[in-house]
């Protein structure tokens, strides 16, 4: 009985340190080389979450490439930015240090009676690396200004002249 929720809460630990990225965002290592804009989400006003690829921002809009969950098509949205209650910015892959909670979990199970102490402390310790690691190249509204948004944006100066917003890929 032990064992099964043992097993069911580090199976559930594991899957819980897991995060979205897209493809085009890069590792850690190739930050500087990044052709694109970073992945950014907006909640607009509490009704609509905008996700996608931040393209252009000023103090006026945000400039999105989304793709919507129900179509295969990218499109351009243009948001004021007085409609944004809030956002999320994600500028790298995170790195992943999951496989960290088994192995540390297994290793405590090595120290015999003393266990029952260094289990618990090496699961909190490795289940808040994980999910640092994860979060490690992400901003939050309270973090970041809107007017600095634009050092992740494909475009951080703004639409080159001759570019149509719609022609964008």
């Amino acid at each position: 009985m032990k064992t099964k929720l043992a097993a069911t809460v580090i199976a559930a630990l594991m899957l819980s340190s897991c995060s979205y990225s897209p493809d085009y965002l890069p590792e850690s290592e190739e930050i500087d080389v990044n052709q694109y804009g970073s992945y950014i989400s907006l909640y607009r006003n509490e009704k609509e979450t905008i996700r996608g690829e931040l393209i252009a921002v000023d103090s006026i809009k945000f400039i999105v490439l989304s793709k919507p969950e129900d179509s295969p098509v990218k499109t351009i949205k243009i948001i004021p930015v007085k409609e944004v209650s809030k956002y999320y910015l994600k500028y790298a892959d995170g790195v992943s240090y999951g496989g960290a909670i088994p192995l540390f979990t297994l290793a405590s199970l090595v120290h015999g009676y003393m266990a029952v102490i260094t289990l618990p402390i090496n699961l909190l310790v490795t289940i808040a690396i994980a999910s640092s690691g994860e979060s490690a190249f992400t901003y939050g509204d309270e973090e970041i200004k809107i007017t600095d948004l634009k050092m992740f944006a494909r475009f951080p100066q703004g639409l080159p002249p001759g570019i149509e917003v719609r022609g964008i890929k």
